[in-house]
Protein backbone atom coordinates (compact mmCIF):
# COMPACT_ATOMS: atom_id res chain seq x y z
CA UNK A 1 0.00 0.00 0.00
CA UNK A 2 2.67 2.80 1.07
CA UNK A 3 0.67 5.50 0.65
CA UNK A 4 -2.90 5.13 0.57
CA UNK A 5 -5.14 7.07 -1.81
CA UNK A 6 -7.78 8.64 1.05
CA UNK A 7 -5.25 11.14 1.42
CA UNK A 8 -5.64 15.09 2.53
CA UNK A 9 -2.68 17.05 1.62
CA UNK A 10 -3.05 20.84 3.38
CA UNK A 11 0.91 21.86 2.43
CA UNK A 12 4.17 20.12 0.16
CA UNK A 13 6.89 21.44 -0.48
CA UNK A 14 9.24 21.01 -3.20
CA UNK A 15 12.62 22.05 -2.98
CA UNK A 16 14.74 18.96 -1.19
CA UNK A 17 16.67 16.54 -2.72
CA UNK A 18 17.20 12.85 -1.89
CA UNK A 19 20.11 10.89 -2.50
CA UNK A 20 19.08 7.47 -2.36
CA UNK A 21 16.41 5.03 -3.09
CA UNK A 22 12.64 5.00 -0.98
CA UNK A 23 9.03 4.41 -1.25
CA UNK A 24 6.66 7.01 -0.86
CA UNK A 25 4.78 7.00 2.40
CA UNK A 26 7.69 6.86 4.88
CA UNK A 27 8.72 10.02 6.66
CA UNK A 28 11.86 12.16 5.72
CA UNK A 29 14.61 13.74 7.77
CA UNK A 30 16.65 16.60 6.96
CA UNK A 31 20.16 15.28 6.17
CA UNK A 32 23.51 16.82 6.85
CA UNK A 33 23.80 18.27 3.22
CA UNK A 34 22.00 21.50 2.58
CA UNK A 35 18.81 21.04 0.25
CA UNK A 36 19.17 17.34 1.24
CA UNK A 37 16.58 14.42 2.69
CA UNK A 38 17.11 11.26 4.31
CA UNK A 39 14.44 8.41 4.68
CA UNK A 40 13.69 7.13 8.16
CA UNK A 41 12.31 3.77 7.89
CA UNK A 42 11.81 3.46 11.83
CA UNK A 43 10.17 5.43 13.98
CA UNK A 44 11.57 8.91 14.12
CA UNK A 45 12.55 9.39 18.11
CA UNK A 46 15.29 11.57 18.84
CA UNK A 47 17.89 13.63 17.16
CA UNK A 48 15.90 13.14 13.84
CA UNK A 49 14.03 16.45 12.50
CA UNK A 50 11.52 14.97 10.51
CA UNK A 51 10.16 17.15 7.99
CA UNK A 52 7.34 15.46 6.81
CA UNK A 53 5.87 12.45 4.15
CA UNK A 54 7.66 11.54 0.87
CA UNK A 55 5.52 11.70 -1.87
CA UNK A 56 7.60 10.57 -4.63
CA UNK A 57 8.78 7.07 -5.41
CA UNK A 58 12.60 7.37 -5.19
CA UNK A 59 13.82 4.75 -7.70
CA UNK A 60 17.31 4.43 -9.39
CA UNK A 61 16.23 4.73 -12.88
CA UNK A 62 17.83 3.96 -16.40
CA UNK A 63 16.83 5.85 -19.15
CA UNK A 64 18.62 3.90 -21.58
CA UNK A 65 16.17 0.99 -20.66
CA UNK A 66 13.12 2.63 -20.46
CA UNK A 67 11.81 5.94 -20.78
CA UNK A 68 10.62 8.27 -18.08
CA UNK A 69 7.39 7.65 -16.35
CA UNK A 70 5.14 9.76 -16.78
CA UNK A 71 1.92 7.74 -15.28
CA UNK A 72 3.94 7.12 -11.51
CA UNK A 73 4.69 9.36 -8.91
CA UNK A 74 8.47 8.16 -9.42
CA UNK A 75 12.00 10.63 -9.57
CA UNK A 76 15.47 8.96 -10.28
CA UNK A 77 17.78 9.24 -7.28
CA UNK A 78 19.40 12.43 -6.90
CA UNK A 79 16.51 14.44 -8.01
CA UNK A 80 13.64 17.21 -6.41
CA UNK A 81 10.80 15.43 -4.58
CA UNK A 82 7.80 16.24 -2.92
CA UNK A 83 7.21 16.88 0.51
CA UNK A 84 3.55 16.97 2.41
CA UNK A 85 4.33 18.92 6.09
CA UNK A 86 1.27 19.28 6.88
CA UNK A 87 -2.08 17.03 6.07
CA UNK A 88 -4.19 13.58 6.86
CA UNK A 89 -2.48 10.06 5.70
CA UNK A 90 -3.15 6.68 5.48
CA UNK A 91 0.60 4.68 5.36
CA UNK A 92 2.44 1.11 6.23
CA UNK A 93 5.73 2.57 6.39
CA UNK A 94 6.23 3.86 9.56
CA UNK A 95 6.75 1.16 12.38
CA UNK A 96 5.92 2.28 16.13
CA UNK A 97 4.61 5.62 17.33
CA UNK A 98 6.35 8.70 16.06
CA UNK A 99 7.18 11.16 18.76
Amino acid sequence: MALGPNRQVFETRIRYAMNEVAERGGIVHASATAGEVSYVSVSPTGGALALGILLDDVEDLNFDRHPEYLQRNVVDVGSVIGVANEGEFQTDQIVGTPA
